[in-house]
């Protein structure tokens, strides 16, 4: 396990920080015009306030005015691997293939939002952590049924307990932060991949080969060490997908149709290939690339966090 102490520094000072702790999932204040600002919370609330005052540039999630609530302690450093979901689930009509990247250290893929659910509740219960997720108040996913094949009102009804310890989908707002690597001040914020260079620390359209890549190999992680939070697979988030106010909750909007996922993937150019970009998922959707057409189910997976240390 490594542990890594996140500071936030504004205008060269440090005007906050809060310790987090980053692993592999196999085992203050500042002047009137600053970006933001963020104060630390203790426990049983969350991680992180951060109250943004001009906005992060390029940011839908941390506009100017909004105060985002970071409940994450914990993020893992990389997507959920095959070997990983293999362990508490199996895969629906289709499974991983040659084609698209398949062995125990590619991103799982052929995996729906709902199925997403289920790993993190029959994975946090057998590791003894209180589940996040409940749906018709059971926080059981076997006594759920059948994962659906297609949008389903009784599990979009799904309630998340954001301050148990077990494993979820990250918020939007978490996933960004994390993706950001912790900076959230824009004279400091540089997008890690345009300093390191986007073959370095991505797999994309134009040198994938078609295919998901093993993770954590010879791609850089960000400032906190956190590999592919762009690039190798589309990743799921909590939120559902609607125009962010600055008076939408941190855990995103009440309602609506498709849900958020971020990130890019290994067909994606690279407009599709930053920390800001929002796109949505419904499950009729398929994805389409200029340079070649693919299975759209093919891309998407996901990584989990928690609201306590790992």
């Amino acid at each position: 396990m490594k542990k890594h102490f996140i500071s936030v520094w504004c205008r060269g000072l440090v005007i906050c920080a809060v310790s987090l702790l980053l692993s592999s999932c196999g085992g203050g204040s500042g002047s009137d015009d600053d970006a933001i600002t963020v104060a630390t919370e203790s426990e049983g609330i969350p991680a992180l306030t951060i109250a943004v005052a001009d906005g992060i540039t390029g940011s839908k999630v941390f506009i100017a005015g909004r105060t985002v609530e970071i409940y994450a302690e914990w993020c893992c450093d990389h997507e959920v691997t095959q070997k990983e979901y293999e362990t508490y689930c199996g895969y629906c009509s289709k499974e991983p293939c040659d084609e698209y990247g398949k062995g125990d250290d590619y991103p799982a893929y052929y995996i729906s939002w709902y199925d997403a659910l289920v790993y993190c509740n029959r994975r946090s219960i057998a590791e003894g952590f209180t589940p996040c997720y409940k749906i018709n108040n059971s926080d059981n996913p076997d006594e759920w049924g059948a994962v659906p094949t297609g949008n389903d009102e009784v599990w979009n009804g799904v309630e998340c307990d954001f301050y148990a310890d077990g494993y979820r989908l990250p918020t939007e707002a978490e996933w960004e932060y994390f993706a950001l690597g912790g900076l959230t001040d824009n004279d400091d914020l540089v997008a890690w991949w345009r300093s390191s260079g986007l073959d370095d620390i991505a797999w994309h359209g134009r040198n994938s080969d078609g295919k998901s890549h093993e993770v954590m190999t010879t791609r850089i992680p960000n400032a906190l060490g956190i590999y592919d939070m762009i690039g190798n697979v589309l990743e799921y988030c909590w939120d559902w997908y609607a125009p962010i106010s600055t008076s939408t909750p941190s855990t995103g909007s009440e309602s609506g149709s498709s849900r958020v996922f971020r990130g890019g993937c290994w067909v994606s150019g690279s407009d599709g290939l930053d920390e800001f970009s929002r796109n949505q998922y419904s499950f009729l959707a398929r994805y389409w690339n200029q340079d070649y057409q693919v299975d759209g189910d093919s891309l998407f997976g996901f990584r989990i966090v928690s609201s306590a240390s790992k």
